[in-house]
């Protein structure tokens, strides 16, 4: 499963900030834009993660990406360690134009 996110970047004089708004309170930092978004795709997979073994509600953005597959075999898969949430989604960023 593919999860798609547009995300905001902004230069500063250390580097690129980088968040998603259909993932509140995920953000990330780079030296360079593309290592700030390698971070996004990392940090938008541990937030993710976490949600799930905290038994967490998930964002409606990403809900409404994985509306296919149903929410609870999505997190008794995660909660039952059969496979990192790395293995069952891919989660790709784009900035936003």
């Amino acid at each position: 499963m593919k999860l798609d996110f547009t995300a905001l970047t902004e230069e500063n004089d250390q580097g690129f900030d980088i968040w998603c708004r259909d993932v509140p309170g995920v953000c990330a930092f780079g030296d360079t834009e593309d290592v700030a978004m390698k971070n996004m795709v990392d940090a938008l997979n541990q937030h993710l993660a976490c949600l799930i073994e905290s038994n967490l509600p998930l964002p409606s953005a990403v809900l409404a990406q994985i509306e296919r597959q149903s929410e609870s075999l999505f997190r008794e898969t995660i909660s039952n360690k059969t496979c990192d949430i790395s293995e069952l989604v891919d989660v790709g960023v784009a900035l936003a134009a």
